[in-house]
């Protein structure tokens, strides 16, 4: 009768592999996720039950044999209209109408799959189905059919899919010596033509009990062998121990990094403050460039100003005289803003572009010095911190028109005209009041001379108009020159501000390693002990195979 073997060795393995994968997680080490998803396939593999299964024409003796390997002295008997039958011990998973348990300890673990005729098709698929998880493939061959046997296409079809193979040549009891040993040229000759494997074989009497239970060592001796049970096993823990090897180089490398006298973020953080200095360097183009923006939008304003104030006297005039000064000082913030906004969006497209190009030099470099993937440039991101720095840069620009009292100066200008202009409204307004009233007594000379009065006076107003608007555009372009130095010099703060707004912008993209390092600071002396105690574990591990 066979038994479970190597169960405390597995048991051992696939706990300290577990611990390995744990203490992988830990480390998050990104670089190996392939030897982790290895060491989950080979423990996948190591399966808490073993399978050993019996395939074979009809009435070629393998539910005998099958019977043998279980401790029987009664032959087990497949279904004629199943598949197989597997014989499992106290376990509940799989189809109940396959499933048979076995009662016996020390059976625990295994299971034994006997199979009904594998020249059928239906059967066939369905025992093909089971040959991935198989450690042993028992295939029982009448030593008088042996030529003709379904078993040859199924074994064609278990190459590399299965454990150990075993040929059990049955019905041998029944031939006599001669037949014998050519039997035994016989079967060495179809699995030289037949199989690219060379599988052991064995001579069993199905009818014999000694004979089984000689049958049932040799596939122990498989089960346990290097092609069965202890070939699952090493594997895993030879994946185990390459993981745990691989994050100890992590670890040392990251020990490397931090115990070193240049830290990493360090010089990183240098290449940030270079160019942050570059981005400097140029704050006295920025800040000419802001002025002569300013200055050339200073024709555009006095034209919108002339268009505004009207080129004929008019009382609509008179009554806006108060909204001018207002209006003039919104219209050149307003003129500087639609000029710069353009020109900083295409200077913060040429700051991502930098930092982007940085960035892409700096991900090797950090996943190879810190094993942190930086991961794609967040260009998204950093558009919008920059959107967000732009705008408060533009709404800092209305603080030196303010500081100026630039509004206060120009309405000044447009004050000094109110009292003439009331004075010509005046006039015109009494001219036509009296027309109006010689007109009605019928004094009509008199009613035309007063009306020519008023549009004389009307004509004086349009001139002092026009003399006015020269006057207020000389007085306007003299106040917006002198108020230029002011304007640079009360911008270069802002200015300054915005560039180390952006560079500062481009430094917190970099907060998630810095983070990471400080974490690495934390753990590293805890999880650097672990390595070599899971070390010499799985080593105890594989001493007990």
């Amino acid at each position: 009768m066979i038994k479970r073997g190597y169960t405390a060795g597995q048991g051992l393995v696939r706990y300290w592999a577990h611990h390995v994968l744990d203490f992988w997680q830990s480390v998050e080490a990104a670089r190996f996720t392939d030897q982790a998803r290895e060491l989950v396939r080979a423990l996948e593999a190591l399966q808490p039950e073993r399978r050993v299964m019996v395939i074979g024409a009809p009435r070629s003796g393998k539910s005998s044999v099958a019977a043998g390997l279980l401790g029987s002295e009664l032959p087990l008997r497949a279904p004629v209209t199943g598949a197989c039958v597997r014989w499992r011990f106290r376990c509940s998973d799989g189809d109940l109408s396959d499933s048979r348990f076995l009662p016996k300890d020390e059976l625990e673990g295994l299971e034994v799959v006997d199979t009904a005729d594998c020249a059928d098709a239906v059967c066939a698929e369905r025992i093909e189905s089971l040959f991935p998880r198989t450690d042993v493939l028992i295939a029982t061959l009448d030593c008088r059919t042996m030529e003709s046997s379904p078993c040859w296409e199924m074994l064609q079809k278990a190459e590399g899919k299965v454990g150990a193979v075993i040929l059990a040549i049955t019905f041998t009891d029944l031939a006599e010596k001669e037949e014998l040993l050519r039997i035994k040229g016989s079967i060495r000759l179809l699995c030289r033509d037949r199989l690219k494997m060379r599988p052991v074989a064995l001579l069993v009497s199905p009818n014999e009990a000694e004979s089984r239970e000689a049958f049932a060592e040799s596939v122990q001796e498989a089960l346990d062998g290097p092609d069965g049970v202890r070939k699952v096993i090493r594997a895993a823990g030879q994946a185990a121990a390459t993981l745990n090897k691989s994050i100890c180089d992590v670890l040392d490398n990251r020990a490397r990094v931090m115990s070193s006298n240049v830290d990493f973020l360090n010089g990183i953080e240098t290449e940030i403050s270079n160019f942050r200095s570059h981005q400097m360097a140029a704050l006295k183009t920025w800040v000419e460039n802001f002025v002569s923006t300013f200055e050339s939008g200073r024709p555009r304003l006095l034209r919108r100003l002339r268009f505004s104030f009207g080129f004929f006297y008019s009382p609509v005039t008179l009554l806006r005289l108060d909204c001018f000064a207002r209006a003039t000082e919104l219209a050149a913030y307003r003129s500087l803003v639609s000029e710069l906004w353009q020109n900083l969006e295409e200077a913060d497209a040429r700051f991502v572009a930098s930092c982007e190009a940085h960035w892409r030099s700096v991900r090797p470099r950090m996943l190879a010095g810190i094993d942190y993937e930086l991961g794609d440039f967040p260009e998204k991101d950093l558009s919008t911190e920059l959107l967000r720095v732009r705008s408060n840069l533009v709404r800092s620009l209305y603080r030196p028109f303010s500081d100026y009292r630039l509004q206060q100066k120009l309405r000044v200008h447009f004050k000094s005209c109110a009292a003439w202009m009331m004075n010509a409204l005046r006039l015109i307004c009494l001219a036509v009041l009296v027309a109006g009233l010689f007109g009605y007594f019928g004094q009509t000379a008199v009613a035309t001379a007063c009306l020519c009065f008023a549009a004389l006076v009307w004509g004086a107003a349009t001139l002092g108009h026009w003399l006015a608007l020269r006057r207020i555009c000389r007085d306007v372009t003299k106040d917006l020159e002198a108020f230029s130095p002011v304007f640079a010099s009360a911008i270069t703060g802002a200015i300054e501000e915005f560039l180390l707004s952006r560079v500062a912008a481009y430094r917190q993209l970099y907060n998630s390693p810095r983070m990471r390092i400080a974490h690495y600071e934390k753990t590293l002396a805890p999880l650097r002990a672990r390595y070599p105690f899971l070390r010499d574990q799985l080593s105890a591990a594989f001493h007990r195979l």
